[in-house]
């Protein structure tokens, strides 16, 4: 049993399993590991559900700023700069889709990195606030910090459905390493079902993308604008 689980819940997924309608989601909590992730990875499917909260986990600014090499890529002068314009970035592009962008202040790994119980624990705290009836988080691909969010809302006391999404770009790029994290997943002891959520508008998730100007020079936006998947998780131990 990992950090922050609970002997009573190992089995996730299960209250209000049957009733939740993948077509028709309301109510979500999004967890995203940067400033980006969720709406790569998962922008279409969000503009067609309600009242949706999308929390980066990893927007914190570290002190003393740093420079780091990712920074400097993507045309920023300190760490400071670049959390400014990037969490302006995320608003803007959340708010796109029609959802509401919440920032925590935990350090991605360029910056230092986080620690996985404080990151189980907020998720956990972050589901108590929200009550959501669906928390979406990421598959966990080739990042590092993906991983690491992954594995946080794996921990985390989370009494709903739990779904996650395919880390766009990444496993458009290698889909090796997407059937990689699945099977750790169900070494885990998980179990993933494919989910279908309402389509929701591709065109507007492309105008949600182009809200991260400083980032989408990095990537290629054909791998970003792209069919997203979903799989539900429940776990026995």
């Amino acid at each position: 049993m990992g950090p922050g689980s609970h002997r009573g819940e190992d089995r996730l997924n299960v209250e209000g399993e049957d009733s939740l309608n993948a077509a028709d989601l309301s109510r979500v909590l999004v967890i995203s590991p940067h400033l980006d992730d969720a709406v790569y990875s998962a922008g279409a499917a969000l503009s067609a559900m309600d009242d949706v909260v999308v929390v980066t986990m990893l927007a914190g600014r570290p002190d003393p700023p740093q420079h780091t090499e990712w920074d400097r890529s993507t045309g920023f002068a300190s760490s400071s700069e670049a959390l400014d314009i990037r969490r302006a970035e995320d608003e803007k592009a959340v708010a796109t889709l029609g959802a509401r962008a919440v920032h925590l202040d935990f350090l991605d790994q360029q910056y230092g990195g986080a620690d996985l119980v404080a990151l189980s624990g907020a998720v956990s705290e972050l589901v108590e606030t929200h009550r959501p009836q669906v928390v979406i988080g990421p598959l966990g691909v080739r990042h590092a910090d993906h991983l690491l969010v992954r594995n946080a809302v794996l921990a985390a006391r989370v009494p709903v459905p739990l779904w996650m999404y395919a880390d766009l770009p990444y496993c458009n790029y290698s889909r090796s390493d997407e059937m990689a994290s699945r099977d750790v997943l169900r070494w885990r002891g998980c179990v993933l079902d494919e989910v279908q959520p309402a389509a929701g508008s591709m065109d507007l998730k492309r105008t949600a993308v182009e809200c991260y100007p400083t980032q989408n020079t990095q990537f290629d936006m054909n791998k970003i604008v792209a069919p997203e998947r979903f799989w539900a998780v429940t776990r026995d131990l």
